[in-house]
């Protein structure tokens, strides 16, 4: 009977450390990417990169962080038709897997 009792309570605890673990790592993640996108909101480079590309079409900036990537787009448009500047500008958050440029319109 007393045996029993320990291995339940060491199961407990064992499952309740994998718990604080998976909730700590998931708290680290959140912070980073808050960070990260408060940077990105104010037009600053984000802090928790990973690794970092560059297009050659005007300046485009891919950011990668753990599991998304940011993109600083700096493109030169097809036509400068309505255009007061000779680039097109945004940012976009999207998962590593994305196309960088799927959804991205400077035409």
């Amino acid at each position: 009977m007393m045996q029993r009792h320990t291995t339940d309570t060491k199961k407990k605890s064992k499952k309740k450390i994998i718990l604080i673990i998976v909730l700590s790592l998931i708290f680290i993640w959140t912070v980073c990417f808050c960070t990260d996108w408060y940077c990105m909101k104010n037009n600053n480079n984000p802090v928790f990169v990973v690794y970092k590309d560059w297009y050659f079409d005007g300046g485009t900036i891919v950011y990668y962080g753990v599991g998304y990537k940011w993109i600083k787009y700096h493109r030169i448009p097809s036509s400068s038709i309505g255009y007061s500047s000779p680039f097109c500008d945004g940012i976009a958050l999207k998962p590593w897997f994305a196309d960088d440029f799927a959804g991205f319109e400077c035409e």
